[in-house]
């Protein structure tokens, strides 16, 4: 390969699917991304990472290009920062339409996996390739499926999959099983997304009224079920889960234990189900990595653990999988869901392409920055909302996180779909009322758990069983003593999602993380997302600074300056800043009737046009 630059594309041209947006049936990709590298010898580096949900505004961010031009003009668009444009890149790969210089075909290498799942399974293997180059490995890859924009017959392909690796040298492949799709089709029935589901599970004391074997029983089947599944029933096999998630809520209308009165009806039924889904996920995963392990005559202990795709959000499973097994560590990246499908991509092509490949995503840093403050105040007419700009210091900080939760906006955003301390609003996790202050201003259910950070080498003093969680990815339990001091993060069960930072990727948190212990005796801060109900994570200086009038903040942080607002009553806007999209352009109904005789000449329903492995014209079929 040669040196320079090139662009991984996790998105898709559709001309039918972009004018019938909005319809879920015609989605096949979602959470798209770009990233842009640079190859030089053997060195990568990832330039920039773009989610596309936080430039357009639509979470999990779903809506096809209308035609190549389109595509080009505004992925051009992005690389301008650089004075790049397509022309510019050596390659191009993952969405056709775009791609450029695809030499490799991903049938001749792997005939079984689709590229949706390899990039999965890459974007966790080599996400620290001094990691894999000089131990061993197991990688799963596992969430709810494949898209079809590249692959054609994903019914019949290993749609999930684990490999173990040596010193950088990969030496067997293994098929197997997800809760992913368990977890999707429990989200479909109860129309709530799976973190809402997971979090739900755990926050109520309801179980269900059956003895201890019969539920064992029922997960043993289940489990069955998904060994004997035929490959081309993938359609079947969810309306199968489906099933059995009814089931389960007529078994829970049996009667309950340790009925929750502080929620309602539905979600102590809820609660129950998914506190069984939890433990069928858990026993799917243990039979993967125990099967891992048995063919590949190795010990836990020896091995690091990696999982990528949507089901690695599990953070619950991820610690289970840690303790029990006794792995030396856990490597993924922090958007380890589908918006990283374009970070494995490209690592990928590079691994398959090249003699050695040298890459460190170092930290979860490579989104949007911004550092134009005083343009957004004076360009926007916002002076009259500003008391006061002044240099942070790490005494003020902590007073106001204190006082009450500050917006934290700082350099490069993270990538994936969890704020880490960049795009975030942190308060004081002493009080349990900070969190019913978060879960208001983010009009989240009251019950809604808080995410605790905290400094590295103080994470066992506090929590049981812990080890580096950089990304947000492990839960651990609260030690018993420690509970009290810390009510704002702790889940019922006494766990809390973690991340831990050290001095070297996030120094200033860090330092603010370090202030706080010296002035309280406490490690820890509360951190949740900066964004509010439905809208993506803030990206802007001009969207952080709506959001804190809206939502009534004396204090934002802005890249380390400390910003003191004013007459909050007299901000009009009641809704986030627009994000700015050519993806938002308008047409008039006639343009509408145009275009779908265009491309759905024969009026096809969606389910029809769905079946179709590429939407085609009239035209293009002759």
């Amino acid at each position: 390969m040669k040196d320079g630059y090139y662009l991984s594309v996790y998105s898709e041209i559709n001309p039918y699917a972009y004018i019938a947006f909005g319809d879920n049936a015609l989605t096949r990709r979602h959470d798209h991304n770009i990233s842009l590298w640079k190859k030089d010898g053997e060195q990568l580096t990832l330039i920039h990472y773009w989610e596309l949900e936080r430039i357009t505004g639509l979470k999990m961010h779903d809506r096809c290009f209308r035609d190549v031009d389109q595509a080009k003009e505004f992925i051009n668009g992005l690389l301008k920062r650089y004075d790049l444009t397509l022309d510019n890149m050596q390659e191009v790969w993952g969405t056709p339409g775009l791609e450029k210089n695809y030499v490799v075909s991903i049938k001749e290498i792997s005939p079984y996996i689709p590229y949706h799942t390899l990039a999965h399974l890459y974007s966790g293997m080599l996400c620290e390739t001094e990691i894999f180059r000089n131990e061993n490995m197991i990688a799963l890859a596992v969430d709810g499926g494949p898209d079809n924009v590249v692959d054609k017959g994903i019914k019949s392909q290993w749609n999930f999959v684990g490999c173990y690796s040596v010193k950088g040298k990969i030496k067997e492949i293994f098929k197997v099983d997800s809760p992913g799709m368990l977890w999707g089709s429990a989200s479909e029935f109860f129309k709530l997304r799976e973190g809402t589901l997971m979090a739900l599970g755990s926050a109520t004391t309801s179980a269900l009224n059956l003895p201890k074997n019969i539920i064992l029983q029922l997960i043993d089947e289940y489990i069955n079920e998904i060994d004997i599944k035929k490959q081309n029933a993938y359609l079947d096999y969810v309306k199968k889960l489906d099933s059995l998630v009814q089931q389960m809520v007529t078994e829970a209308s049996n009667g309950f234990t340790g009925y929750d009165e502080r929620f309602t009806d539905r979600e102590n039924h809820i609660s129950i189900v998914m506190k069984i889904i939890q433990e069928i996920s858990i026993r799917i995963m243990k039979n993967n990595i125990a099967m891992i392990l048995s063919k590949s005559h190795v010990d836990a202990k020896d091995v690091y653990l990696s999982i990528t795709g949507g089901y690695a959000l599990n953070c619950p499973t991820n610690s289970v999988l840690m303790n029990q097994f006794n792995f030396k560590g856990f490597v993924a990246p922090p958007c380890v869901s589908d918006s990283g499908i374009s970070l494995g991509i490209a690592l990928y092509e590079f691994f398959v392409k090249m003699d050695s490949v040298s890459f460190s995503l170092h930290n979860a840093f490579h989104g949007n920055a911004f550092d134009n403050l005083d343009d957004v105040i004076e360009g926007n007419n916002m002076m009259k909302y500003i008391h006061s700009i002044s240099k942070m210091t790490f005494e003020q900080v902590v007073y106001d996180i204190i006082e009450f939760p500050i917006v934290w906006f700082n350099d490069s955003a993270e990538i994936g779909p969890r704020a880490l301390g960049n795009r975030s609003i942190l308060a004081d996790p002493r009080s349990e009322e900070s969190r019913e202050k978060l879960n208001k201003i983010k009009q989240r259910e009251w019950w809604r758990p808080v995410a605790p950070i905290v400094m590295e080498e103080k994470m066992n003093d506090w929590f049981e069983a812990a080890h580096i969680s950089p990304y947000m990815l492990h839960t651990f339990k609260i030690k018993e003593n420690k509970v009290k001091s810390i009510p704002a993060i702790i889940h019922l069960d006494r766990t809390a999602r973690v991340q831990t930072i050290d001095g070297d990727g996030q120094n200033v948190l860090y330092r603010i993380l370090s202030q706080f212990n010296e002035m309280t005796g406490v490690p820890i801060i509360c951190n949740t997302s900066l964004n509010d109900k439905g809208e993506p994570i803030i990206d802007t200086i001009l969207e952080a600074l709506n959001f804190a009038l809206r939502k009534n903040f004396k204090v934002l942080y802005i890249n380390k300056q400390r910003v003191e607002l004013k007459n909050h009553n007299l901000y009009e806007k009641e809704r986030p800043e627009e994000r700015k999209s050519i993806f938002s352009e308008p047409f008039t109904q006639d343009e509408l009737d145009v275009l779908k005789q265009k491309y759905n000449p024969l009026n096809l329903n969606n389910e029809l046009i769905k079946s179709f492995p590429v939407f085609r014209t009239i035209e293009n079929c002759l």
